[in-house]
């Protein structure tokens, strides 16, 4: 996990701040370039759902919402209980 966020620590969108109530941590924050890259991905997601709404119909994507959500909270439990 460090070394990936090192790796976006490299690209700007991230940085690494102590943790003031643990010496020994750090914070990993956005950057303003972070939070301005964050809003745009919400913005193009909020978009790709709407094309998608707009193809497909709400009732169909509702549906895919759903099922994607029972699938990762599946998931979530299956690695759970591996541990």
């Amino acid at each position: 996990m460090s070394e990936l966020v090192d790796q976006v620590e490299q690209t700007g969108l991230i940085e690494k701040r102590r943790d003031p109530s643990d010496g020994r941590a750090k914070l990993v924050c956005f950057t303003e370039k972070g939070l301005e890259w964050l809003e745009a991905f919400q913005e193009s997601l909020e978009v790709a759902e709407k094309e998608m709404r707009d193809e497909l119909g709400s009732a169909m994507v509702d549906l895919m919402i759903e099922v994607l959500g029972k699938y990762v909270e599946n998931q979530t439990v299956d690695m759970k209980s591996r541990q």
